[in-house]
This record gives structure tokens, sequence and C-alpha cells, in this order.
């Protein structure tokens, strides 16, 4: 059976940045990743595509979500069947995933018969898991159905940030493997024999009411996007892609409060995804655009 490797973790805590050192470390062993993004506008699998891997991209929602399951599941009974000598399917489930029916979707398609679930992996950034979690309960149960915990970008946090953070994870799943990293920089068993947890949960509404996503096109100066950060951060839980900013193109991710900035790459797609809070979309489209008009 094809083993899988499920990762999680709300947006901007480094799953992309695990698997690129997962495809690093593997370039040798045939793996497939299978790339999750809840907003419409697929940016990681084609990041991950550059990387020379096998790339299956899912966007627009959650893979355990009603309106995509069946995507995901047609997905998986393709890639058994044309990809029979595959090692592992690697898979980035988007921030806003419930990890715990996974176990019952893989009985109840019989894919069970061609997969076995490896290991589920949740990525976590410490500066903002306990604001996070007060606001969105998946993040909970993804520490919960986790076999591992990763600590990551420990460099940004205090000690006592730190230390709250693997306190909660203790609490919430005291079984799991918790590591602590910088980067993502960690060395993990990848593909362990897992015994089933019995995880039980349900599958997700179409579109939360908590979150909207859309996309921005136009060109921005760099401190206008800064103020329209600063001013409506608590509505804005990602963004990510490439505009014009300040003249240049720039890739551009903002997360958990931090805005970073690298030059852009022609070849990849253009525009910004937003996942704001539900309710504030048309505030912060109209703020950009008066931002852009300058």
């Amino acid at each position: 059976m094809i083993p899988i490797v499920l990762v999680t973790g709300f947006l901007g805590c480094g799953k992309t940045t695990l698997l690129k050192r997962f495809v690093d470390g593997n370039r040798s062993r045939r793996f497939l990743y299978l790339v999750n993004e809840f907003n419409p506008r697929d940016v990681d699998g084609v990041l991950m595509q550059s990387e020379g891997v096998e790339v299956v991209a899912i966007p627009g929602g959650s893979l355990f979500c009603n309106c995509l399951v069946t995507d995901f599941i047609w997905n998986l009974t393709e890639i058994a069947r044309n990809f029979p000598d595959l090692e592992a399917v690697i898979i980035e489930a988007s921030g806003m995933a419930n990890p715990k029916v996974i176990e019952q979707m893989l009985i109840d398609t019989k894919l069970d018969g061609d997969y076995r679930l490896s290991q589920i992996i949740a990525v976590t950034d410490p500066v903002s898991f306990r604001k996070l979690k007060a606001m969105l309960p998946n993040l909970s149960a993804q520490i919960e159905a986790a076999d591992t915990v990763l600590i990551n970008k420990s460099d940004l946090a205090t000690a006592s940030e730190l230390d709250d953070c693997r306190g909660e994870v203790a609490r919430l799943n005291p079984e799991a493997d918790v590591r602590v990293a910088n980067h993502c920089a960690v060395e993990l068993e990848l593909l362990p024999d897992r015994r089933p947890k019995g995880l039980k949960g349900e599958y997700a509404l179409c579109r939360d009411p908590n979150y909207e996503t859309f996309t921005s096109e136009m060109p921005l100066e760099r401190e206008d996007l800064e103020q329209i950060l600063e001013r409506h951060g608590e509505a804005i839980y990602r963004v990510k892609g490439q505009a014009v900013l300040s003249r240049a193109l720039q890739h551009i991710e903002f997360a958990s409060g931090r805005l970073e900035t690298t030059c852009g790459t022609p070849s990849a797609p253009y525009g910004l995804v937003w996942i704001v809070r539900g309710g504030e979309g048309e505030v912060i489209r109209r703020a950009l655009e008066s931002g852009g008009a300058r």
C-alpha cells in the first residue's frame, strides 16, 4: 500500500517550507505531493512544481469540506491507479482543514486497500498559536489528530510563548512527538508504521462564514500595503502571491502579523491571494483600491 503523510497547520506556519525540505531530502525517492489551498488560485502547487517533482493541486477550499472531498477522493483513486509504484503521497492540507475525518474517509471509500496513513504532522507558529486557537476550532483538531507536532518559527518567539505553546500542545495531545524548529529544519522519520487512532470528525461546510478569500492584482506602494496590514491586521489571516510593490515585482507573504517580501519570479502566477475574516473583505478591498490608485 502507498503511505500517506498528511501535513496540517494554519496559514503561514511553514507547511510549504516543510514540504520543500521533504523534496530536498528525498530526491531519489518517488514521492507525489498533493497540495491543497483554501484560496481559489493555486500558489503553492506552482512553487512545488518548480522543484521538479510530481504535484497534484486542489485549490478552492479544504480537502475535508463537502465541496472538495469528492475531488480529493477522485484524485487519490487516480493516483493509486496511475502511480502504483509510488513510495508515498505527501499531502499539504489547507490551513482550515480538520484532519480527523481522514481515517474514516479512507475506510468508507475503500481507499484503505490502496493507502495506509503513515502519519499526520501538525505545524504551528508559537507566536500566534494561542490567539488563533481561540478563534479557529480546527487548530485544536489539527493538534489532537497529529502524530508529530512541529513548533516552527521558534526563533521569532519569546521563551514564554514557546513554553505556552508546548504546554497547550501537551494538554491537547500528550502522546504527540513534539519538535521545536526554525524554518522547519528538523529530522523526522517520514514513513513510520502508524496505528489507527480511531479519529472521528465531520466534513466542513463548503463556505465557512468565518472566512473570505479574494485576489488583488493592482500595483501598490510598500508604505500603502504596510499601512493596510497594520490597520486591518486583526482581520487578515494570510496574504500570499506576487504583485508589483514600489514598482518592482515582489513575492509577498503576510501571516501572524509579519510581512516578508522577496524578488518575484516572472514565470510564477501574478496576483495576491487574501484570506480574511468573514465580513471584512469589502473593507480591505476598498483600502487596496485607494492605495493602488496613487
